[in-house]
């Protein structure tokens, strides 16, 4: 890794553990554009550090999914990503999907809050208050289940970039698929980016198929990606 892209990925690494928003935002602005100025090399090298903390962030810092993704974009290998991100997505989703319905159980007919960072207090405040988490959901976990209402279609977005690769599809687990079509189609009806996720997810690439012409009597054994 280029000694300049580690320095600012210790420094984003560190400006996360810190909880400070701005100061993230700021390493995270420096990190891209030094990654988008030196070339392939320091664009994979930037999409592939973060990908071990991916699994473990939320909320704003979701956005170095994001960042990923993007490095993706401008040329970066996306394979790094394959075993972390399509995983963390699937989860947003299948959290997001059940925000409504705890939150109807918890705040008595208040609505429910925008999905923009202003309102993660109060709907975190929330939903932890619910006993629930404390009959075999652990605070934690709810704590999560809350951001993903803020931070889902930041892991979709960075999905929908690396998902267009056919190599990336290919190397993405059968059953991680499905989880995703299955989440997808769960929460289509309110995000569109779930929606994009799913027909991604359902591509299918290296399919055998077998076409028959009457008229000349012959078959041909093809092979269709993309469909």
């Amino acid at each position: 890794m280029p000694t300049e892209i580690q320095r600012l990925v210790d420094e984003l690494v560190a400006r996360m553990e810190s909880g400070s928003a701005p100061a993230y935002r700021t390493a995270m602005k420096r990190l891209a554009d030094t990654a988008r100025a030196g070339g392939p090399g320091s664009l994979t090298a930037t999409a592939e550090a973060p990908a071990p903390l991916l699994p473990g962030l939320s909320a704003d810092f979701a956005k170095t999914a994001v960042l990923a993704g993007a490095c993706v974009e401008w040329g970066a290998s996306p394979i790094a990503l394959v075993e972390v991100l399509p995983r963390r997505a699937s989860k947003a989703m299948k959290f997001n999907e059940v925000v409504p319905r705890f939150w109807d159980k918890a705040a008595r007919g208040r609505p429910l809050p925008e999905p923009v960072s202003a309102g993660a207090h109060q709907l975190v405040r929330t939903l932890t208050g619910l006993p629930r988490w404390r009959r075999g959901v652990d605070k934690n976990t709810m704590t999560r289940i809350a951001m993903s209402w803020f931070d889902m279609e930041d892991w979709l977005k960075a999905l929908i970039t690396v998902m267009a690769d056919a190599g990336f599809r290919a190397a993405v687990p059968g059953d991680v698929k499905a989880e995703l079509c299955e989440h997808a189609a769960a929460l289509a009806h309110r995000s569109q980016q779930a929606a994009w996720v799913g027909a991604l997810a359902a591509v299918l690439d290296d399919e055998p198929l077998v076409v028959i012409d009457p008229r000349a009597r012959r078959g041909y054994a093809l092979t269709m990606s993309g469909i």
